[in-house]
């Protein structure tokens, strides 16, 4: 079962890296096209933007199956075995990947929406 659960994390933390990194490298392309007048849309591999909306997908089902179980009041359940006694590093990365998932789509809503949006040419 420990097995199990050790690459469980281990793939749902690649899911992340490949999510996080992929929007920031996204943002940064917006930021740099913003910067530049002459710059009027942004290239993207239509592979990555597959890669980003499936693994963001299961990025955010992971997240929310997570919160489900949780009773309220406690910190996300991982090790529902353990009860409240799971252990403390448990909750930090659980607790990190949460952070991290978060600020990943804020900040993304926040440039695509709000900084480089842009009025359709006619």
């Amino acid at each position: 079962m420990k097995y199990k659960l050790i690459v469980g994390g281990i793939i749902a933390s690649i899911l992340l890296l490949l999510y996080s990194g992929i929007a920031v490298y996204i943002i940064i392309k917006v930021f740099d096209c913003s910067a530049d007048p002459a710059c009027e849309k942004i290239e993207l591999h239509s592979g990555m933007i597959y890669i980003l909306t499936t693994v963001g997908g299961l990025v955010s089902a992971l997240v929310v199956s997570r919160m489900t179980i949780t009773r309220p009041g406690s910190d996300p359940a991982v090790f529902s075995s353990y009860g409240e006694k799971q252990p403390q590093i448990v909750n930090v990365i659980v607790w990190s990947y949460l952070i991290i998932w978060t600020f990943t789509g804020l900040a993304s809503l926040i440039t695509g929406v709000i900084i480089f949006l842009t009025p359709a040419k006619h």
